[in-house]
């Protein structure tokens, strides 16, 4: 599956952030739509990991820099994470490692449990 998600929806200089999501099921091309559990955009800093079959995605922005969402591809459901800790100005870098997710935030890592 080809996931597209969130983003800026509108004209310049009244666009928002959005929620639509695009699923491209390959190989024939199968398209559907569904909701992000919260809007957002994508600046190039994003941060993506795997765990129990479901991907995380950080939707890095400025406001919402603590949350994430949760996509489990077997239900079609997203949901909502938030972090427990304090980003203050840096933007969190996942890694997935034995179906364990880490973040780094600055220089602290820690293990992301959901």
């Amino acid at each position: 599956k080809i996931i597209i998600a969130g983003g800026l929806a509108g004209a310049y200089p009244y666009e928002r952030l959005t929620s639509q999501v695009e699923i491209i099921k390959l190989p024939g091309m199968e398209r559907s739509t569904s909701c992000l559990a919260t809007p957002g955009e994508w600046y190039g800093n994003e941060a993506v990991a795997l765990k129990d079959g479901s991907v995380i995605f950080f939707m890095n922005t400025d406001r919402e820099k603590r949350k994430f969402n949760i996509y489990n591809p077997r239900t079609g459901e997203w949901t909502l994470g938030v972090l427990d800790e304090d980003v203050q100005g840096n933007w969190p870098e996942l890694a997935s490692i034995n179906n364990k997710v880490y973040v780094l935030i600055g220089n602290k890592l820690s293990r992301l449990d959901y």
